[in-house]
């Protein structure tokens, strides 16, 4: 079993997105019954979350706790991870994929007290939470 981080579902889809802590995602559909309960997940795809270059992260190294992703207006997922603190950009399709650059802050933050939370706002910038 996989502990997940974060899980969202994009107002333009109908499939949630979810992150572990172990560099791993996973989409599918959530399905509900008549009053609105989660009952479990359909067309479930998963892998291992890829790095700037496309290529799968090393799964348990230093880069690959991810904490909370979000969709930005333009369609691109961003994940926030901790442990080497950074976020990540990734668009729709295929790499190169894009770093974003953390505020000293953070930087300097904890090895497993970093960025927690991370949200889009429409026409503003990234907010970024410890």
């Amino acid at each position: 079993m996989i502990p997940i981080s974060t899980v969202s579902s994009p107002a333009a889809t109908a499939r949630a997105i979810l992150v572990s802590d172990k560099g791993r995602w996973l989409t599918a559909r959530l399905g509900y019954d008549s009053e609105g309960r989660l009952t479990g997940l359909d067309g479930a795809e998963s892998g291992i979350l890829p790095g700037l270059d496309g290529e799968p992260l090393l799964t348990g190294g230093s880069y690959t706790d991810a904490e909370d992703l979000t969709t930005g207006a333009d369609g691109r997922l961003i994940v926030s991870f901790e442990r080497v603190h950074h976020l990540w950009s990734y668009p729709a399709g295929t790499p190169p994929f894009q770093g974003i650059p953390v505020p000293a802050l953070m930087a300097g933050a904890p090895s497993n007290e970093g960025i927690e939370s991370v949200a889009a706002l429409p026409d503003r910038p990234l907010l970024r939470g410890l």
